[in-house]
């Protein structure tokens, strides 16, 4: 059986930006560390809080729905 949940969690990009460059020093790094994340992000989470993810329970998986 195949399930979709829908989660809107707002500033849930910016937190999870924050968590990955918290102990980068450099802030040419920090730039480029968020810059990446964020391409990735708008490609799977909508107005930067929204999401969906399928469960399927057959095959015990995730997988974010675009």
């Amino acid at each position: 059986m195949k399930a979709t949940v829908m989660f809107k969690t707002p500033d849930v990009t910016e937190y999870a930006i924050e968590d990955a460059i918290r102990y980068v020093d450099s802030e040419d790094e920090k730039e480029e560390i968020k810059a990446k994340l964020e391409a990735v992000f708008k490609k799977f989470i909508e107005y930067g809080e929204c999401i969906s993810i399928e469960f399927d329970t057959d095959t015990q998986t995730a997988v974010v729905v675009k």
